[in-house]
């Protein structure tokens, strides 16, 4: 992905608000559909809560709403490598994926065999490095990139 010509992007995203809201959205949206259907208010509640709980036990294992799963800090290394560590202070070298994207307004990153995903909007890193990482990847060749990520 990175050329010898950019150094390593060293990232501090443990303040990131993107991922949270998003699943607050999808919490609050799964309740709402939940409650506009004409059922019964006791199985309503009981779906809408085992949804939410489901749902927040999930966003949990991905690292979106905390816990030791949340990636903290991210490293994209010259040679292509991205370097993760998360809350529970855990390092993990891997690849980014193919089903990563980059826009002028969020960044949605995503590596090969990990489940964990991290969005990033301008305001949850500084600028300077959100535009440094934009660039970074509209220059990564996907097309050197198979389905699941291994170039």
């Amino acid at each position: 992905m990175s050329s010898p010509v950019f150094p390593t992007l060293n990232l501090d995203v443990s303040a990131r608000r993107a991922d949270r809201r998003l699943a607050i959205v999808v919490l609050f949206s799964s309740s709402v559909a939940l409650a506009l259907l004409q059922q019964p208010v006791a199985l309503i509640a009981l779906v809408t809560a085992g949804s939410i709980v489901s749902l927040l036990a999930w966003f949990w294992r991905l690292g979106w709403v905390g816990g030791p799963h949340r990636i903290v800090k991210i490293a994209c290394q010259s040679d292509g490598r991205w370097l993760l560590a998360d809350a529970a202070d855990r390092s993990i070298d891997c690849a980014l994926s193919g089903a990563s994207r980059a826009t002028s307004f969020a960044v949605w990153l995503r590596w090969q065999g990990q489940r964990r995903s991290v969005l990033l909007l301008p305001g949850d890193i500084p600028s300077a490095d959100f535009r440094r990482l934009v660039v970074r990847l509209r220059l990564w060749d996907r097309d050197s990139v198979q389905a699941d990520g291994v170039p």
